[in-house]
């Protein structure tokens, strides 16, 4: 021991290095590194999180919410997901086409029956061994020519496509629902701020009405009906409020984000009209970019592979096999080198009808996809020309909705003034503050019908994920 200890001093003066043989300290060690690292992961991550925390509280806008949504909701990770599925079988398609080599080893010990395989011969015993066979042998085979197996390679790359597509088109419901999602939560916040101030001018008026009533100048029922318009105000708030936290709900769920926190939208600009492009322009900016018409066109050309595909099981196929090994009775006894190749040609005869179904089959479908192409054609006009007709319209509806709010409010002003002068009972204002009540929530709505066109036609051309309020 004391021997030891003198040279592991003297390697330690002289500065060498000097490996770690024993196990127990190599343990040792590990554990010492793996102590050190994880205050530092976990520093790491601690740090990391409240960033993250920071940056869904901050102010969400629109394209902020859809890009988040495209990236974490669980339907476009599916959709891309999809994909991974179709590249594989993409391969898989391929792997038709390409050598299979194959190898085994048996060693086996046999007895024969002659008298089962018909051989009786006189003085020759019908039991045969018990004899040892032993073989190791490597296996080769590869399709030459098969051209249902081409069409089905051809038709595996096209389901790539249509998945890419799917993937395509799953983003583009999830932004133009997340838009939908995003304009409610607006519009829920808009009218709870409309609730609010009727709410307050309920209030003002109730205290109005107490004031004149206390000067003598109203009459208990002015108080009750101004106390009644507040009770319902209340309401209409409490209302809203719930109506904001459903709309708040939806839209974290699309977000992919803990449903009940804190969410902050940025608010959109005040309305100001824009401009929008002809019919026709729209329809043809839609046939290029709408991901269902790209998927039902690329259905139909699938379905045509397929029926070529079914025709061609009229056709020959070419294999060659060939293997190679070694075969005796045991592994070192009698070995001999032994070995086959070969080609076979298969020709399709009379197959009972079942290659005439498949085709029959086959272009059934490929009459279908031609109907659900031409019907998607039909669907993506339809929503183009409805979205641009509900635009203009609701462009108009602003206009009269914020027009009658305004009056609404004058006309509330006047109401009041009549009251506090003592020219007229509070009958006068309390439907006036319906009025305003009414004109104010129409506004809301109105806006919020004019942005879910903008979006409905975003979502039309195929441009969801490109909407900003």
């Amino acid at each position: 021991m004391k021997a030891d200890t003198k040279v592991d001093m003297k390697q330690a003066r002289s500065g060498r290095r000097f490996p770690l043989r024993n196990p127990l300290l190599r343990a040792a060690l590990l554990v010492l590194i793996a102590t050190a690292i994880r205050p530092a992961q976990a520093q790491a991550l601690s740090e990391a999180a409240p960033a993250d925390e920071a940056r869904l509280a901050a102010p969400l806008t629109l394209a902020d919410a859809i890009a988040r949504a495209v990236e974490a909701n669980p339907q476009t990770l599916s959709a891309a997901e999809g994909v991974n599925g179709s590249l594989a079988l993409q391969r898989a398609a391929r792997g038709a086409f390409l050598p299979n080599l194959s190898g085994g080893v048996a060693q086996q010990r046999r007895t024969v029956n002659l008298l089962a395989q018909g051989l009786d011969f006189p003085g020759i015993p019908a039991l045969v061994g018990p004899y040892n066979v032993f073989d190791a042998r490597l296996r080769l085979a590869e399709t030459v020519f098969d051209w249902s197996k081409l069409l089905a390679l051809r038709s595996a790359s096209l389901e790539t496509q249509l998945s890419r597509a799917q993937a395509v088109l799953a983003r583009e419901q999830i932004a133009s629902s997340v838009s939908s999602a995003f304009i409610e939560v607006l519009s829920d916040q808009q009218r709870i701020t409309a609730a609010q101030s009727d709410l307050d001018l309920a209030r003002d008026l109730l205290k109005l009405a107490q004031d004149q009533r206390s000067a003598g100048v109203a009459s208990g029922i002015d108080v009750a009906r101004s106390e009644t318009t507040v009770a319902r105000d209340d309401f209409a708030l409490s209302q809203a409020n719930t109506a904001l936290a459903q709309a708040r709900l939806s839209l974290q769920r699309l977000l992919n984000i803990e449903q009940g926190s804190s969410l902050e939208l940025r608010a959109a600009d005040d309305f100001a009209p824009q401009d929008f492009p002809a019919v026709a322009d729209a329809l043809k900016t839609a046939r290029d970019e709408r991901q269902e018409l790209q998927l039902a066109q690329q259905q139909v050309t699938i379905a045509e592979l397929d029926v070529r595909s079914a025709r061609a099981a009229y056709l020959p196929n070419l294999d060659v096999a060939a293997d190679y090994g070694l075969s005796s009775n045991t592994p070192s006894k009698g070995r001999e080198d032994t070995y086959s190749y070969g080609a076979q040609l298969s020709v399709p005869i009379y197959s009972g009808g079942v290659i005439e179904a498949q085709v029959a089959t086959a272009k059934s479908r490929l009459q279908q996809a031609r109907f659900n192409a031409q019907d998607v054609d039909n669907k993506i006009e339809q929503d183009v020309r409805l979205s641009l007709a509900t635009i203009h319209n609701t462009i108009e509806q602003v206009r009269a909705a914020k027009a009658s709010r305004d009056l609404a409010e004058r006309e509330l002003d006047l109401a009041r003034d009549r009251f506090k002068q003592g020219a007229a009972n509070n009958l006068e204002v309390v439907q006036a503050q319906t009025e305003v009540s009414s004109a104010r929530a129409d506004y809301v709505s109105a806006l919020a019908a004019y942005d879910m066109a903008r979006a409905s036609f975003a979502a039309a051309i195929g441009r969801a994920q490109q909407f900003t309020l």
